[in-house]
């Protein structure tokens, strides 16, 4: 069977959370921590209890993911490329179903009840962006506001998954909407309310969306330091901590290139930090989506590795030795944090 990208974790998940998407993440532990001489103690209930945060510190230690007991993108994605002979990694069939159809969160209302082929707007574009993050490097929809033959085939795609394949792909209904609602980030909610966002903060959400396809797609993406970056989203990617930066700011549509040199594909983190608006780190809270923040010292003064604000909070996306995954700023080698040369923001 084909492997599936990863999606986008619907919500954060944590003691008190209950639904489908809490009985999906259990089932998989319990595959995952099997095949790795261990066995789960969780009920597969619905319910996340002291049980079921057990079992998460268990495969966080054995991954290698602060075992804080909370399920984030970073463990579903390590649950996700867990090897077996499922497309979802440690999900069965089941298990995915579940996590697809999970209603999270209080959805809008479709006009009409249903957005069907052919219609153009605000609900088509957040449809497109709730269908691309919960399908990953699997979506083939372009994000265009118009229901054509890429939302079409991910709609199928998104039935797949959720076990409702004699469903028409050629519209999304109330029910479809409901069970994709939790998938999209600030902007699609945005757009399926009507409500019209600043240039900048459509800018950011996008930096958020491209900082989680990174994640989602960390099996997928190799660190090289090559030149020139990549300026597409096409996988197979290789790319660096500069590189990735660098590239997450161009696909969200920032005019301004850190480098300097109009997105030619050149530059590296000298050339990054030495441009842009110094931001201080010592409220991090001042930190927005975009920023990046530089440690280390490769000689010179200059810094030896950068990770790019995603947000919410001081979250940001962090390619090096590891495979893209998230870190807070806050905690994240404070030791070689290079609060002399700060954060940098570009727009």
């Amino acid at each position: 069977m084909p492997d599936w990208a990863c999606p986008q974790l619907k919500r954060r998940l944590e003691q008190g959370c209950e639904g489908g998407d809490v009985t999906a993440v259990q089932r998989a532990l319990y595959v995952a921590l099997r095949e790795r001489g261990s066995k789960g103690t969780n009920a597969k209930n619905g319910a996340y209890g002291p049980k079921t945060i057990k079992d998460v510190k268990a495969f966080q230690k054995m991954v290698g993911i602060n075992p804080s007991g909370v399920v984030g993108l970073n463990t579903l994605t390590r649950l996700w490329d867990h090897s077996g002979k499922n497309p979802g990694g440690a999900f069965d069939d089941y298990g995915v179903q579940l996590f697809f159809r999970s209603k999270i969160g209080k959805p809008t209302k479709l006009d009409e009840n249903e957005i069907q082929k052919g219609k153009k707007g605000p609900h088509v574009q957040a449809l497109q962006r709730m269908l691309w993050r919960a399908l990953g490097a699997d979506s083939e929809n372009t994000r265009s506001g118009e229901y054509g033959k890429g939302t079409v085939a991910d709609m199928r795609r998104f039935y797949n998954r959720a076990n409702w394949q004699d469903r028409n792909p050629e519209k999304c209904t109330n029910q479809d909407w409901v069970a994709l609602w939790a998938f999209g980030d600030d902007r699609a909610k945005e757009l399926a309310r009507k409500v019209i966002a600043t240039p900048d903060d459509v800018i950011r959400q996008k930096i958020r969306s491209w900082g989680e396809w990174y994640v989602q797609n960390r099996s997928r993406i190799t660190y090289a330091q090559i030149r020139p970056y990549p300026k597409t989203g096409k996988l197979p990617m290789r790319t660096d901590c500069s590189g990735s930066s660098t590239h997450v700011l161009f696909m969200a549509g920032c005019k301004n290139d850190p480098h300097r040199r109009g997105y030619d594909g050149q530059g590296y983190t000298g050339t990054m930090y030495t441009n842009g608006k110094r931001i201080g780190l010592s409220n991090l809270k001042d930190l927005r989506p975009g920023d990046c923040v530089f440690y280390g010292n490769q000689g010179g003064g200059i810094p030896s590795h950068v990770v790019i604000v995603i947000g919410p909070g001081d979250r940001a996306l962090n390619f090096g030795s590891n495979p893209p995954h998230f870190v807070n700023i806050g905690t994240y080698w404070r030791s070689n944090l290079r609060t002399d040369v700060g954060a940098r923001r570009y727009f």
